[in-house]
């Protein structure tokens, strides 16, 4: 009996360290000054019903306890890695670095996975050799309700559809590290719009419609500041992707987005924007737009409507 309990015990200890060392599934999560939230994403990660992976946690320059809250989970699994260099893109690429999985799980330091998110995952991935990529439902979530539930575009236009908008919520998915490419440096905002477009092309994804394995929670942090830098990059990654290819309807759904946000970047940008100013000088509708822009009665008026919309969408 001693002999059989060892022998046990044994072959469980090497399943373990194994695991440490040959992971299948690395999560990796960017954090800044997270001590009030790491916790909770570390923990979902831990009790993952599929055990190996591994969490790596890139603290980028962190300034609160976050370092210490990580230290408190005595597990073998975490892997904590600090850097001076701020922005999410550094930490995500210094993650894919260090990685050792061959599937790439993101998380945010303030947002959950459900316990089941990894294992259905990999039960799609192991089962059929096709897919590159799992997309599931996500869950956004504000005192404690949940508020909305994003569901994939499980049809043959999701790539057209990423091209018109970041469809792709980072905590959704799992992906082949083989897929991954970098994030782009000094964007404050839509630099995982751009992952995406980068590293989705010619990808085989499963679409998981009718499970929630990712969890957002939202915050009073959405200032009308902070949603007008977001569109100001939300049109400079449109502009960045107008030379692919998408079918006639999308491509005028994508033109007139580009308007849009042009508009409001001539009314309500605070400083000039290279990248879009030179892109703009190439296209007719953009040199016009601007046109119409300097006359003054249509610059108040736009600027009155666009001020009040965007008001009413912060504050309701």
């Amino acid at each position: 009996m001693n002999n059989d309990l060892t022998s046990k015990m044994s072959k469980n200890n090497l399943k373990e360290l194994n695991t440490i060392i040959n992971p299948d599934v690395s999560v990796i999560i960017p954090v800044y000054n997270g001590a009030g939230t790491i916790g909770q994403a570390i923990g979902s990660c831990l009790s993952q019903t599929y055990a190996n992976l591994e969490i790596i946690i890139i603290d980028n320059g962190s300034t609160d306890n976050t370092k210490d809250i990580v230290h408190s989970f005595k597990s073998e699994k975490i892997k904590y890695y600090y850097t001076d260099v701020k922005g999410r893109s550094n930490a995500r690429n210094l993650g894919l670095e260090k990685a050792t999985g061959k599937w790439i799980q993101f998380l945010d330091a303030d947002d959950l996975l459900d316990e089941n998110k990894i294992a259905k995952a990999m039960k799609v991935l192991n089962a059929n050799g096709r897919w590159q990529a799992v997309q599931c439902a996500t869950e956004y979530i504000k005192d404690n309700k949940v508020i909305n539930v994003f569901k994939p575009y499980s049809n043959k236009d999701v790539y057209d559809n990423l091209l018109l908008g970041n469809t792709i919520p980072i905590n959704s998915m799992i992906l082949s590290k083989s897929k991954c490419k970098s994030f782009p440096m000094g964007m404050e905002h839509c630099e995982d719009w751009v992952f995406w477009i980068e590293s989705l092309a010619d990808c085989d994804i499963f679409f998981d419609n009718n499970y929630c394995g990712a969890k957002v929670n939202i915050h009073e942090g959405n200032t009308m500041k902070n949603i007008q830098k977001m569109k100001f990059y939300e049109l400079e990654v449109l502009l960045k992707y107008t030379d692919k290819k998408i079918p006639m309807k999308k491509n005028l759904l994508r033109i007139i987005k580009i308007l849009k946000r042009y508009v409001e970047y001539l009314l309500f940008a605070s400083e000039k924007n290279l990248y879009i100013e030179n892109e703009a000088k190439g296209k007719f509708y953009l040199r016009f737009t601007r046109m119409l822009c300097k006359v003054n009665v249509i610059k108040s008026y736009l600027k009155r409507k666009i001020g009040e919309f965007n008001e009413k969408n912060v504050y309701q």
